[in-house]
């Protein structure tokens, strides 16, 4: 966002930059960290099974490799299904954060002119 020209700027909602913003914040404040730990253990957990049933029965290593090739395509069409989900909340977003931003911008007027309500109203219409 900081070496971005002023055009995207220019041409992007405010509602659109300020739901990336608070997306990446919350993803970086509250999920990274349990989302780490638990990949981290089920990382761990399942090395340590594949280890000790290769160790146990060596002909369990070929199923093995075989569920971990299942796992990575599995993985391959989530990433992907995971993308496009973000995408859709980013859009979905965008004119919430958009409407909360314009009516921020023009608070002073809004007050002046008692139209508080009015844009309470059209700012529920968008949730």
């Amino acid at each position: 966002m900081l070496k971005a020209k002023i055009q995207f700027y220019h041409y992007t909602p405010a509602g659109l930059i300020l739901e990336h913003i608070s997306r990446d914040v919350r993803s970086q404040d509250e999920l990274l960290p349990s989302v780490l730990l638990g990949s981290l253990q089920l990382i761990l957990f399942f090395l340590g099974t594949i280890i000790l049933c290769s160790a146990l029965n060596y002909f369990l290593i070929l199923p093995a490799l075989l569920l971990v090739a299942f796992v990575l395509t599995l993985k391959g069409y989530y990433m992907k299904t995971a993308q496009e989900l973000l995408k859709l909340e980013t859009v979905t977003r965008a004119p919430v954060f958009g409407h909360l931003s314009d009516s921020l911008k023009g608070l002073l007027l809004l007050r002046a002119h008692n139209m508080e309500d009015g844009f309470v109203e059209d700012l529920y219409g968008y949730v």
